[in-house]
């Protein structure tokens, strides 16, 4: 979630337009997102713990970002062709493939913990601590980028789509 709201952050100058054209679906979705993200003004060492809770709310509390990137989503595939499409479901697919490798890693990491437990002496520094941080670290790289990456797809369709489909309609008034 954090992810989709840096790209709704860079994309906040055109993206209100949309939710202003679509206010009764999406606009108390938008604005309840962008207040449960809005950045506190006190130093960060002092709102630590209401920084942990406010992240622990924000993940139990998901609905807005579900509802957001479901618009986003239908409306990519309402109003665009299906080149567009094909490159949405591409980027899907790979985001996809991306959390299934990331899974293995982390079931890798578990795995190499439980040999630490079983057979701690015997096991070395760099297999012991090095490797299990490293893949637990290329999982998250590897999640993330991934799903940034839709995003970016993402957003971008939206942003052409509208472009598009007035086209479209100024073709058809010719």
């Amino acid at each position: 979630m954090r992810a989709f709201h840096r790209h709704l952050v860079r994309n906040r100058e055109w993206l209100g337009r949309l939710i202003a054209d679509h206010k009764g679906y999406c606009e108390a979705d938008y604005q309840e997102f962008e207040r449960k993200y809005a950045k506190g003004s006190l130093p960060e060492r002092l709102v630590f713990w209401k920084r942990y809770v406010a992240a622990v709310k924000r993940t139990w509390s998901a609905r807005s970002y579900e509802r957001l990137w479901s618009f986003f989503a239908s409306f990519v595939l309402v109003e665009s062709g299906s080149s567009q499409l094909s490159l949405m479901m591409d980027q899907y697919y790979l985001w996809r493939t991306g959390r299934a490798v990331s899974t293995a890693l982390v079931i890798l990491f578990f795995e190499i913990q439980f040999l630490i437990w079983s057979r701690g002496s015997e096991i070395p520094f760099l297999v012991g601590f090095v490797l299990p941080l490293a893949m637990t670290a290329l999982a998250m790289v590897i999640t993330l980028g991934t799903y940034s990456r839709l995003c970016f797809t993402l957003f971008a369709l939206v942003y052409v789509t509208p472009d598009k489909a007035q086209r479209e309609k100024e073709d058809l008034n010719i």
